[in-house]
């Protein structure tokens, strides 16, 4: 699968301290709002009811509108949208920073929009981020190799580059200890139930693979899903029936809770956003899990990933 890595820094008048520590919903709210605001040419706004529906970038990127003939996930309305937002988790602010950075991640055939995701970022720090309207100044956007796109003249825009997620973890024994960290707040349901600081490293191996295929089905090369990927609770009992909840050995576990509040337009009411931070240390068979391993770091793990939720990396330890 490719994916483009836009990385946006800014600098905020005094303020910054108007925005909360963690900026991805309200990063996510903007670009959601500005994108449509952008694009949509309609009077009624409706996607579903849209003769433009699957030429227009906003449901390509935003809005994971499935295509008809889908093999994968065919019970869903909405599939995973093309992109992960990172942003630096924080729960609490440093009065006197005024720096902002952020990164958009997309995926797949997604990334010909670029350009657009570029344009309402700079329309989002022109117009002001969250309730107090705070407006960045002097934006600056580099691709994943340090490509500068902006500032640049608009016929001098270099094109940015895109790389290719692994499809496979590196050399590691069939057997070892990894360190996982939760560098933002992780959500992972397991049986409708979120798993919280009990997380243990089935938890996570499904909901990462299972991310993983997901993401590959409607965005990789093949654009196709793995044979027996169509059912997920048939792809978990077979997972269950190859590795053993008791494989796995949690040797550390820092994890904390984390929670927040944001205001979906959508919904037009608050909504609680919860997760996990921290670090997990799990001894197990990671070297057998598959080639998911290498791809989760890239697209991150567990719900809510477009709020700036689920980066994860790991580490042999």
């Amino acid at each position: 699968m490719d994916y483009l890595d836009l990385h946006f820094t800014a600098r905020t008048p005094d303020e910054r301290r108007e925005l909360p520590p963690f900026l991805g919903p309200t990063l996510r709210g903007a670009f959601g709002f500005l994108l449509k605001r952008t694009v949509c040419q309609v009077s009624h706004g409706l996607c579903d009811r849209c003769l433009l529906v699957s030429a227009c970038p906003y449901p390509a990127v935003f809005e994971g509108i499935p295509s008809a003939d889908r093999e994968l996930m065919r019970k869903y309305q909405r599939v995973p949208q093309p992109f992960v937002l990172r942003t630096p988790f924080r729960q609490e602010l440093d009065p006197t920073e005024q720096r902002l950075e952020w990164c958009f991640r997309l995926f797949g055939g997604a990334i010909r929009y670029w350009p657009y995701v570029v344009h309402v970022f700079q329309t989002a720090c022109e117009s002001g981020l969250g309730r107090r309207q705070v407006k960045p100044l002097d934006m600056t956007v580099t691709d994943g190799s340090g490509q500068v796109l902006i500032p640049a003249e608009p016929d001098a825009m270099p094109e940015p580059r895109s790389h290719q997620i692994p499809d496979s973890a590196a050399l590691i024994p069939p057997r070892c200890t990894l360190r996982w960290k939760f560098e933002s707040p992780v959500q992972i349901v397991q049986g409708g139930k979120a798993a919280g600081t009990r997380l243990d490293g089935l938890d996570l191996m499904l909901a990462a693979r299972r991310r993983c295929e997901v993401m590959s089905a409607f965005y990789g090369a093949t654009r196709a899903p793995q044979a027996g990927a169509t059912d997920e609770a048939a792809e978990d009992t077979s997972l269950l029936r190859r590795f053993d909840r008791s494989e796995f050995t949690t040797v550390e576990n820092t994890l904390k809770h984390f929670e927040m509040t944001r205001y979906s337009g959508r919904q037009e009411r608050k909504v609680e956003l919860h997760g996990v931070a921290g670090d997990l240390v799990i001894e197990g068979p990671w070297g057998e899990v598959g080639g998911w391993l290498a791809a989760a770091p890239y697209l991150h793990v567990g719900k809510s990933v477009t709020f700036g939720f689920g980066c994860v990396s790991w580490e042999i330890v």
